[in-house]
């Protein structure tokens, strides 16, 4: 990649994990309460988020309303795909076929689903690249 490889995407910003303007969220955690973390957003950020205002932004937030084909423009990656593709050499109006937001929580599959090889290779980089 062009940009660096991911693991050491992940060293730098578990370098930074405890800066007072770094926020660490899991996937996990919104999609098993979305009410809890946005809460924990709006604190850290310094905002004041009544029962109403946490109410609007979980509906917002919501698989339903950003899948909606009203909204679903907004959650698209028509922006950058606009800049970056031509760059690429990527057609124009290409679309992409994969969506971010999934129902069901976004799960495509589990760890169990990888080949053992694959596994093998994922534990062996993290064990090398991440462990303490």
């Amino acid at each position: 990649s062009h940009s660096g490889q991911i693991w050491d995407h992940m060293r730098g910003w578990w370098e930074r994990r405890d800066d007072p303007n770094v926020l660490w969220l899991f996937f996990e955690d919104l999609a098993e309460d979305l009410p809890r973390s946005v809460a924990r957003i709006a604190a850290w950020l310094g905002v004041t988020c009544d029962a109403a205002l946490l109410a609007r932004v979980c509906t917002l937030s919501s698989f339903d309303f950003m899948s909606a084909e009203a909204n679903a423009h907004h959650f698209d990656d028509h922006f950058v795909r606009g800049h970056v593709g031509p760059k690429m050499g990527l057609p124009l109006g290409l679309k992409s076929t994969v969506s971010k937001v999934r129902a069901g929580g976004g799960k495509t599959g589990s760890r169990a689903a990888l080949p053992a090889a694959v596994t093998a290779l994922l534990d062996g980089k993290w064990a090398a690249q991440l462990a303490p």
